[in-house]
């Protein structure tokens, strides 16, 4: 694709972008007063892990759908991040927000790790390298009973605290999931123009622009 090829596409996410800003309001609105006319518990954390998956798929979004990157191992480093957490707020009784620190440095190197040589593979050798990887994942959080309690899951996690209030009730973990919601959204939104520039990014060896979904 030629530089002003590539400038058309950015125009247009840039007017999507304008576009989708005021029906994001109205939607951050309206979760934001959802808990208060709804008191189901049930309802409540069904929003909650609704609260979860979009954030899985806004970071899948801009990995695949932008730059063009084939990633089947996306929910493996979900569940090591999880885990971190999870571990480190049970085991070691560790401050929740320094919980969710640990889990995105110790996400983050795994991420290191497996990128620096799946990246250079691209399109489909890379999924298929980030699905076994993720294959990986999920042997060793079934199988090491001493660390992860296998297919049981951790039990007893404290419940998480922000400076001092303690998170008790389901509002309140929506509140929380609706505050990162946002957050991933609107850092989502910064990464959009770089990313889609990672796909008419030329590859290693060669010097044409390469789709790598071709």
């Amino acid at each position: 694709m030629s530089c002003k090829g590539g400038q058309t596409v950015n125009s247009i996410y840039q007017a999507l972008a304008k576009r989708q800003r005021l029906t994001q309001l109205v939607l951050l609105a309206a979760a934001a007063v959802f808990p208060l006319l709804v008191s189901n518990p049930y309802a409540i954390r069904l929003a909650i892990l609704s609260g979860i998956f979009i954030i899985l798929s806004l970071s899948l979004n801009l990995l695949t759908g932008f730059s063009g990157q084939i990633s089947l191992g996306h929910i493996a480093f979900y569940g090591i991040g999880a885990y971190t957490a999870a571990i480190l707020s049970k085991n070691l009784g560790v401050n929740f927000l320094i919980c969710m620190l640990a889990a995105v440095v110790v996400t983050a190197l795994f991420g290191l790790l497996l990128g620096l040589p799946a990246l250079k593979l691209g399109g489909y050798y890379l999924a298929i390298v980030t699905l076994g990887f993720s294959e990986i994942v999920r042997l060793v959080e079934i199988n090491w009973m001493d660390l992860t309690n296998g297919p049981l899951g951790i039990n007893g996690i404290p419940k998480p605290a922000l400076f001092g209030v303690k998170l008790s009730s389901p509002r309140a973990y929506y509140y929380m999931c609706l505050l990162l919601v946002a957050l991933t959204s609107s850092s989502s939104g910064i990464s959009w123009n770089r990313a889609s520039a990672m796909r008419w990014a030329p590859s290693a060896g060669t010097k044409t622009p390469q789709n790598s979904w071709a």
